[in-house]
């Protein structure tokens, strides 16, 4: 998946907890929206980007990176 896909799919995830939640819906065992902010994560470190999701009680906040990327790793649209 590309960046705008992994944003968007995290996105929709963190709207379906939130309905759930409304709806007294008992939460899932796996959590989706933490699943995509890593995966992100993973997508903007292999390129060397800053500003990661890092999922801290439930909400997402901004850490910086290093900027650099290690040598000799593939840089692609595929993780």
């Amino acid at each position: 998946m590309d960046l705008n896909e992994l944003l968007y799919h995290h996105q929709i995830a963190l709207m379906s907890v939130s309905q759930a939640a409304s709806r007294g819906h008992a939460a899932a065992n796996f959590d989706l929206p933490l699943y995509y902010a890593k995966r992100i994560n993973d997508y903007r470190d292999i390129r060397g980007l800053t500003g990661n999701l890092i999922m801290v009680g439930g909400a997402p906040r901004d850490v910086g990176l290093s900027g650099r990327v290690e040598r000799d790793r593939y840089v692609g649209d595929m993780l």
